[in-house]
């Protein structure tokens, strides 16, 4: 897994090019009020905060690096338990810009074909323009439509079906109707990525519990075992490209310049029609502490929550958990305990 990431260069160039066309000060107020927007949004409302090209403009600014940080996250997850894999289509149902699309193109070299929709024509001609300037190696159809009809009546078929950041925007029944058409259209693999936040986690929560009877859940559930936990969510670091730093500076309170790094709190499951090649003892699912004399160090295994305490004097195990990242997985049971 990585430590920290940053939106590759292509991508971040086209971006900072659209930014410098509209201005630093017109798209950074935009962003304020789209972010304004975005924290006020009500549970299990579908709401639409992108209203015009100004809007998704600001977005860009605001939040593009940190969707592509959450959805590289679980995709390099889903990548450890599937190493071998090679998808070669992918279809991303609410695909904004396009974060998915560099993600999944970083990540899984063999893309070839992809299909993008949304319901925001502005976002679509923005992530057309940055795949063509970017030079994404993929052949892409950018459609326009309510995503729930369009997957329900086209009979499209994918390697890998993509919902990030959506099911939050929409009711239960519109969700449940959204999964069970995605995971028709999926041959592979469809993974849902939601932001790290209590509703996040337990929006994800349910698919997975859903699903667990129906698919097999690959990530970062293990064994196809489901196992319910309060707030189960992850963090991926990125830099924040010079525009997202400067937005960041404009909405702090403090003089003191913002940091050049951010971390992205996401929460995800991937669901399988295909098995893992990789099955590993358990998944760290939080921060190691350190205390006097041992260290805790919080897992989900195929069956439950532990809390494994690794002692100081049992120096391998205790030099290899020390080492152990919030989200990676731990292959054998004897890798941390004796």
């Amino acid at each position: 897994m990585q430590t920290i990431i940053a939106l590759p260069t292509p991508i971040k160039q086209a971006v900072a090019a659209i930014l410098a066309e509209h201005g630093a000060d017109a798209w950074m107020k935009r962003a304020q009020a789209l972010h304004l927007r975005y924290t006020q949004q009500a549970q299990d409302k579908q709401q639409s905060h992108i209203a015009d090209y100004g809007d998704a403009v600001a977005y860009l600014g605001l939040r593009a690096s940190a969707t592509y940080a959450q959805i590289y996250g679980a995709l390099d997850a889903v990548g450890e338990i599937m190493p071998s894999w090679q998808p070669k289509s992918v279809l991303d149902l609410g695909s904004g810009p396009g974060s998915g699309l560099w993600a999944l193109s970083t990540l899984f070299p063999t893309l070839t074909s992809a299909t993008c929709i949304d319901q925001s024509a502005h976002f679509l001609t923005l992530g057309k323009r940055i795949a063509e300037e970017a030079q994404l190696p993929v052949a892409i159809t950018w459609q326009r439509g309510d995503i729930l009809q369009t997957v329900e009546k086209d009979d499209m078929q994918a390697d890998f079906v993509l919902i990030a950041n959506v099911l939050n925007e929409l009711n239960e029944i519109q969700r449940n109707q959204l999964l069970a058409a995605a995971f028709k259209r999926c041959r592979g693999l469809l993974i849902i990525v939601e932001p790290g936040t209590p509703v996040g986690s337990s929006i994800v929560q349910v698919v997975a519990q859903r699903f667990s009877s129906t698919g097999m859940l690959i990530a970062p559930y293990l064994g196809n075992g489901f196992v319910q936990e309060a707030w189960l969510h992850f963090p991926q670091r990125f830099t924040r490209p010079d525009f997202a730093r400067r937005l960041r500076q404009a909405m702090r309170d403090s003089p003191l310049m913002a940091s050049d790094w951010e971390e992205a709190k996401y929460s995800y499951v991937a669901i399988g029609k295909i098995a893992p090649e990789v099955t590993p003892w358990a998944r760290v699912i939080g921060p190691i502490q350190l205390l006097k004399g041992y260290l805790e160090v919080p897992v989900l295994t195929q069956e439950r929550r532990l809390l494994v305490k690794v002692l100081k004097r049992h120096k391998q195990h205790y030099a290899l958990a020390k080492k152990l990242r919030w989200g990676e997985t731990v292959m054998e049971r004897d890798d941390v305990m004796g």
